[in-house]
């Protein structure tokens, strides 16, 4: 196969694929522990199991978001995600979420939770007083009280 069949090819298999299976998860955001799903898988298996989602908007030039993953990897935060679905938006990949999900602005990251049914939780907010959906990057405690909030409401 010459070079010029081997783009040929490889072209095919990534459409076949798509750009929602390419850009379900950033790297780097734990994906060893932490299972994250596309907005659409992960939103029909919130609905199918009763778990909340907590879906997290980023992107991969965001230098907030570099610190924001770190916490991750931190054993309360991956402990805690087993309760819920977890979803990753690439708002490059992913530009009409981001206006559909920017109620308050468009800054990154932002997290979010969700019903089950795909309610968004609009009350589950961070301690933050300027951007209601921006937890804090270096300290897990924001993002796990909104996770934990997110849990207690879908009664999981």
């Amino acid at each position: 196969m010459d070079l010029i069949g081997a783009l040929l090819l490889l072209t095919i298999i990534l459409l076949s694929i798509g750009p929602a299976k390419l850009h379900a998860a950033s790297p780097g955001w734990n994906n060893g522990q932490i299972k994250w799903m596309s907005i659409a898988k992960g939103m029909q298996k919130a609905k199918k199991t009763g778990r909340p989602a907590l879906v997290v908007f980023e992107a991969r030039w965001c230098k907030v978001c570099k610190t924001y993953k770190k916490l991750f990897y931190k054993k309360s935060v991956v402990a805690m995600s087993k309760k819920m679905v977890m979803i990753m938006v690439n708002i490059e990949k992913n530009r009409a979420l981001q206006k559909r999900y920017s109620p308050d602005g468009g800054y990154i990251p932002r997290t979010m939770a969700f019903s089950p049914a795909g309610y968004h939780y609009s009350e589950i907010i961070s301690r933050d007083g300027r951007f209601k959906y921006f937890a804090s990057t270096r300290n897990p405690a924001d993002l796990l009280n909104m996770m934990q909030q997110a849990i207690t409401k879908a009664g999981f």
